[in-house]
This record gives structure tokens, sequence and C-alpha cells, in this order.
């Protein structure tokens, strides 16, 4: 009787499960509209932090853009390769592995590149010290972000009622 009633209880687990799964779903946003308002948070972030003046922002933010377009170029790349290693079965040979850890050591050069001059453009449009300010507020956001989505899978409300 304890195992069909453990069987039962197994069954029913699995049957809602995907059910489940399919109302949380429904729930989020597309990918790419989620990316957009996650750019928009990011954007008013930034801008109330930095406290730019209509004129700054109007210089600073094409840049900006351009920055965070290179970077996600080379952020596109990095998860496209790390999916097809997931995905893949049984473990890459050794030429598999290597050619996988020379791509990602390419990867990372080119992010390091794209830092280093995008830093040095943003230190002749701003200066170093709002330089700083700015590479802190993103850290910041970043670290804002993390803790809504974990709120936000803990099923807690963040402040303002909002997940």
């Amino acid at each position: 009787m304890k195992t069909l009633t453990s069987l039962l209880f197994l069954l029913s687990v699995m049957l809602l499960s995907p059910a489940t799964v399919k109302a949380q779903e429904e729930d989020m946003p597309p990918p790419q509209e989620r990316m957009e308002e996650i750019k928009a948070m990011k954007s008013a972030y930034i801008t109330r932090k930095m406290g730019f003046s209509t004129q700054e922002a109007q210089s600073f933010w094409p840049l900006y853009n351009q920055y965070d377009e290179a970077l996600e170029k080379v952020r596109a790349e990095q998860r496209e390769a790390h999916r097809t290693m997931r995905e893949r079965t049984g473990r890459p040979t050794e030429a598999e592995a290597k050619r996988f850890i020379e791509q990602e050591m390419d990867r990372r050069t080119r992010e390091l590149n794209i830092r280093k001059d995008y830093t040095n453009k943003f230190i002749e449009r701003i200066g170093a010290v709002r330089t700083m300010d700015l590479f802190k507020a993103e850290k910041d956001f970043h670290r804002e972000l993390l803790r809504r989505f974990k709120d936000e899978r803990d099923g807690r409300k963040g402040p303002e009622g909002r997940p």
C-alpha cells in the first residue's frame, strides 16, 4: 500500500511538473524583450549614478552603446561556445579541448582589448575619475540585478513591491 501511495505521488508530481514549468515560462517575457528591458534599466541606473547633464549624456551614450555592443558580440560567441561544449555527448578529445581553451583565451583577450580601448575613450570623454565611477556603477548595477533575479526566483518582492 505504501509503495502504491508513493508511486501515485511520484506520478502526480511528474504530470504536474511540466504544467508548472510551462506556467512559469509564460510569465517570463521573451529573452530579447527581457534583454532590452535590462538594458533600459542599466542605462537609467548609470545615468542616475553618474548624474550626467543633458549635454554629457548626449556625448557619452553613443560611445557607451558602441562599447556595450562590442562586448556583447564577444559574450555571444562565448555563450555559444559554452552551449556547444555542454550539448556535446562524451568528453572532448585532447585536440578539441585544446582548441576550445585557445578560443576561450582569444575571446577573453578580445574582451580585455575592447575594455582597454574604450576605457581610454571614456577617459577622454568624461575624465578618469568619472570613468572609475562608471565602472563602479556598472558593478553596482550587476550586483543589484543579480539580487533582483534571486528575489524573483525565491518569490520575494523587492523595494516598492516589485520583484
